[in-house]
């Protein structure tokens, strides 16, 4: 008796995905398109970058061959910083 209760387990086991499957597999109703596009088209909204206002401008980028000169300790006279000449510090 004790193996036929055990071999209730996984017929129910059975039972249930056979059940659940079927549930799965059952046909759709027909989706409006309407309602399709408009779900697109909010999709899409909320996926894409907000596009900037005529009004908001970039802050200026200053190259670096524009920056004030830097004055010499030794000879007291400016040079022009540029790409070449810039030390890393």
């Amino acid at each position: 008796m004790e193996a036929m209760a055990w071999w209730l387990i996984p017929i129910v086991a059975t039972l249930l995905a056979v059940v659940w499957v079927s549930w799965r597999a059952r046909p759709r109703r027909p989706v409006d398109p309407h309602q399709s596009l408009a779900a697109h088209r909010r999709f899409t909204e909320a996926l894409s970058p907000p596009t900037p206002s005529p009004e908001v401008r970039s802050p200026e980028v200053r190259s670096p061959e524009v920056r004030s000169p830097e004055v010499s300790k030794a000879t007291g006279q400016g040079t022009q910083v540029t790409p070449q000449n810039r030390r890393s510090v």
